[in-house]
């Protein structure tokens, strides 16, 4: 069961109320779990709305007992997925903002949620080529639309199709290009998160 949340109000009380542990864990599953407060829910979601499309190093996995060993993100969704008996939940910052929970069975803070079945667990890298391939393709869209339209307000009608091409292959030059500048800012501030868990281990 996955559902999608813009409050973490609710899942931080039910976590107090339940005295739940939560571990961090690498998403790429690169170092062992390390156990965060549950007020760290909060920081999670106010992170996901500054990351601009990159993805965070890790994931919380909530559960009664500390994790003793991560699995990568992919493996811990459907590890807790199939769990149907297990109070255990994953939380998941999702990179437009927001988060995104994971659980095997239907729990109290869920109730009032969004459903998010179109939520998938991507690495960093394949939600960064995705965005880049939307950008380039909406670039690719919106300069020849917007050149059609000066076109036709200035009563110049005519546009060959190979201006048209050359016009669209720059539009996805240019969404792509700004796609790659902002997975590069993103991804800057995400490494500069990992050197701060990194340090607080040790």
């Amino acid at each position: 069961m996955r559902y999608f949340h813009l409050d973490s109000g609710p899942i931080c009380a039910y976590v107090r109320s339940r005295a739940f542990v939560v571990a961090a864990c690498d998403v790429e599953q690169k170092s062992s779990p390390t156990v965060v407060g549950a007020d760290e829910i909060e920081q999670m979601l106010t992170r996901s709305q500054a990351i601009w499309g990159a993805a965070l190093p890790y994931y919380f996995l909530v559960s009664r007992s500390a994790a003793r060993k991560a699995l990568s993100l992919k493996d811990a969704v459907a590890d807790i997925e199939s769990s149907a008996q297990s109070e255990s939940f994953l939380l998941v910052a999702h990179h437009d903002g927001g988060l995104v929970s994971v659980s095997g069975v239907l729990l109290p803070f869920q109730a009032d949620a969004k459903a998010a079945r179109w939520w998938i667990p991507w690495s960093r890298g394949q939600t960064g080529l995705v965005r880049t391939l939307l950008f380039g393709a909406g670039g690719a869209v919106l300069v020849p639309t917007v050149v059609a339209a000066i076109s036709w307000w200035t009563s110049d009608l005519y546009l060959s199709a190979e201006f048209v091409c050359w016009a669209a292959l720059g539009g996805f030059a240019a969404g792509a290009t700004a796609s790659l500048v902002n997975e590069s800012l993103g991804l800057y501030r995400v490494n500069l998160l990992r050197k701060f868990l990194n340090r607080r281990r040790g």
